[in-house]
């Protein structure tokens, strides 16, 4: 049997915090590590968990990240926070998947950014 480990990235911008929880993190006990890493460019290897299986890592996500919203209102080339801050990790992974909110706003908009 082969087996090919591959680098995956889950980055939560989900205020719900579903797939935060569902990865063994709780979300009640966690700092905004998504707020950090959009609104204050915080690298990944500063914001970011190493999944307690092993198998992804991710950046996790709670109710916080609402305030990373409005925060964003604020920043120039808003849109393009999420792409530029994960650029440093683009090339290191094999794949990337972001999870959104179930709404059209500034985290949306920044996700789908992110696959220019």
């Amino acid at each position: 049997m082969i087996v090919i480990k591959q680098k995956v990235l889950l980055v939560l911008l989900d205020p719900q915090g579903n797939a935060t929880m569902a990865s063994g993190i709780d979300k009640y006990k966690i700092n905004a590590r998504d707020y950090e890493l959009i609104i204050k460019n915080l690298s990944f290897k500063k914001v970011g968990y190493r999944q307690i299986s092993g198998y992804y890592d991710l950046i996790a996500a709670n109710s916080d990240i609402t305030a990373a919203e409005i925060k964003l209102m604020e920043v120039f080339f808003r849109e393009d926070r999420l792409k530029n801050t994960l650029s440093s990790v683009r090339d290191v992974c094999d794949f990337i998947f972001i999870a959104c909110p179930p709404s059209l706003n500034l985290l949306t908009i920044n996700a789908c950014e992110f696959k220019n």
